[in-house]
């Protein structure tokens, strides 16, 4: 399982943050419909998980082995998420917040962080990476 921080878009200064397992497109929450104002006021939009473009620029990764049946529990709560998106919040329901969910579902021991930049800081004095 891998979790990055890739670079945002648009007027997102503090990047994105997506899971995947077993090699498959990583994914994250956003907003369904772009708006940096809502997000910045503290509301709540529709959620959508889509994947990361190949293209956009990874700023850091965290690489953790899990068993199949962890990564079998990631997935699972993936798909669910793709089909029934949680809602989105900057402060209290965002792309880390979403792969911090990610992991717990599949058992592991996740960080509580609203950046993505935070995430990926504290799993890696979690899970040390070689």
């Amino acid at each position: 399982m891998t979790v990055e921080e890739v670079k945002g878009q648009g007027g997102n200064v503090f990047n994105h943050a997506a899971i995947s397992v077993d090699g498959r497109q990583a994914v994250g929450l956003e907003q369904k419909k772009d708006s940096a104002a809502a997000a910045l006021e503290d509301e709540t939009t529709p959620g959508a998980v889509r994947g990361v473009a190949a293209n956009r620029k990874v700023l850091a990764k965290v690489t953790i082995r899990i068993t199949r049946d962890q990564a079998r529990h990631i997935q699972v709560f993936l798909d669910k998420a793709a089909k029934s998106p949680p809602n989105y919040n900057l402060y209290h329901s965002n792309c880390a917040e979403f792969c911090e969910a990610a992991m717990r579902a599949g058992g592991l021991k996740a960080p509580s962080d609203m950046t993505p930049g935070g995430l990926l800081n504290d799993l890696k004095k979690l899970y040390p990476q070689p």
